[in-house]
């Protein structure tokens, strides 16, 4: 995807993720995790006005950026453990913005990541599950963990994290 698609989906997919009137936690991981395979800056998450998502998704003229451009915001409306009316209503309306094909079923897409997505919030409860166990593991008998050994551990569940949340967006 060229510069200026990559900026108009990652427009696009912070609407998406504010379309219910909040920015979780996870949307904005994913967010920073799809900036990253786009090779752009992660967004501020904070919208600088209005998204106009028709003009922004007819920026995007390759057909690949606009199917996974679609498919992100399918993964990012759900990630949150649920696909909100708004952020449904908006995928509907993407959809047509896009120009997808209109065999294409919403409801289908919707299901697949929502269970793709569940599969990824379990692994992600396990990593912090894992991550607690080990600075637990790491502080017996101390009266403090050594800096450095805990930056190390919350540096390896972050990039989890980031490993996990990219699943999300994967097909399968």
């Amino acid at each position: 995807m060229v510069h200026s698609e990559a900026q108009a989906a990652l427009r696009i997919l912070l609407a998406v993720a504010c379309a219910d009137g909040q920015l979780a936690s996870d949307e904005e991981h994913l967010l920073d995790v799809i900036a990253d395979r786009l090779h752009e800056e992660a967004t501020s998450h904070v919208l600088d006005g209005a998204v106009d998502v028709e003009r922004e998704a007819k920026r995007i003229k390759s057909a690949e950026g606009r199917r996974a451009t679609f498919e992100a915001a399918v993964a990012l409306a759900n990630v949150d453990g649920t696909c909100s009316p708004a952020e449904h209503v908006l995928l509907g309306r993407l959809k047509a913005w896009l120009d997808l094909d209109a065999s294409l079923d919403l409801a289908a897409e919707e299901a697949k990541s929502a269970a793709r997505v569940a599969r990824v919030r379990q692994s992600l409860e396990s990593a912090t599950v894992d991550f607690l166990t080990q600075v637990r593991r790491a502080s017996e008998g101390k009266d403090e963990i050594d800096p450095r050994e805990y930056d190390q551990m919350v540096r390896e569940l972050a990039a989890r994290k980031h490993e996990l949340l990219s699943e999300a967006l994967e097909d399968g």
